[in-house]
């Protein structure tokens, strides 16, 4: 059977992937260096898997024609749609990708790092699952400050912060975020929360927002619009 022209075979082959920047290695050396409290991994190591390399390998930095990040350093892929079956561990990932934003190399000073979910249980989950990251390391919690009962972590060295917040809570106008993490936005009933984060995240430069959801049902929803771009742009 032939493969479609837009099949990432760079994913499972040994193909080198440009990072002149070394923006690319940063990220995922961060990434792999996080210690998960229920991994099965020696020294409870995060992942493993080479497929989770190359893949933020290219997410991060790939500066040829197409690539994620220009030559200047300047983000061109602004938007990640991950779809990703229930029990690998989906929530934990993108708490490693908003506390990357937060407290690892890709933190910006005073920079807006926001885990939204379709509600306050969900939010609360992925802000769990960054705080667990943290208290794996001393190193960590001597720069992150964790407010629990604000569902908020602090830079202490740069005034970042990462905040959990869901689509059925208050309007959330006027944030400017560096990161988004939209959790299962199949489950997302109201339109709110992802048109107000969108406002957003067009006025910080370089911001990236990163989706990542289970399939859900239908078509009536902002993940399979998601769904339905990303298939066409790749």
């Amino acid at each position: 059977m032939e493969l479609p022209k837009t099949y990432p075979a760079w994913v499972f082959d040994d193909s080198p992937i440009a990072d002149p920047l070394g923006y690319g290695e940063r990220a995922v050396n961060f990434i792999l260096n996080l210690r998960h409290p229920r991994s099965h991994l020696p020294g409870k190591g995060f992942a493993g898997r080479q497929a989770f390399r190359r893949d933020h390998l290219l997410g991060f930095a790939d500066a040829g024609d197409g690539g994620a990040i220009g030559l200047d350093g300047t983000r061109i892929v602004k938007t990640v749609f991950l779809m990703m079956p229930r029990g690998n561990r989906k929530t934990a990932l993108g708490a490693a990708l908003a506390l990357l934003h937060t407290i690892g190399p890709e933190r910006e000073i005073a920079g807006q790092v926001v885990c939204a979910a379709a509600d306050q249980k969900q939010a609360r989950i992925a802000f769990e699952e960054a705080s667990n990251l943290i208290r794996q390391d001393a190193r960590l919690e001597r720069v992150a400050e964790v407010a629990s009962y604000r569902n908020r972590i602090t830079n202490r060295q740069n005034a970042a912060w990462l905040e959990a917040i869901s689509a059925d809570g208050a309007t959330q106008h006027g944030r400017t975020p560096a990161f988004v993490l939209a959790d299962e936005l199949h489950a997302w009933k109201k339109r709110d929360l992802w048109e107000a984060l969108k406002t957003g995240l067009v006025k910080t430069a370089g911001a990236l927002n990163v989706i990542i959801t289970t399939a859900g049902r239908g078509h009536e929803n902002i993940a399979f619009e998601q769904y339905d771009y990303a298939r066409r742009v790749a």
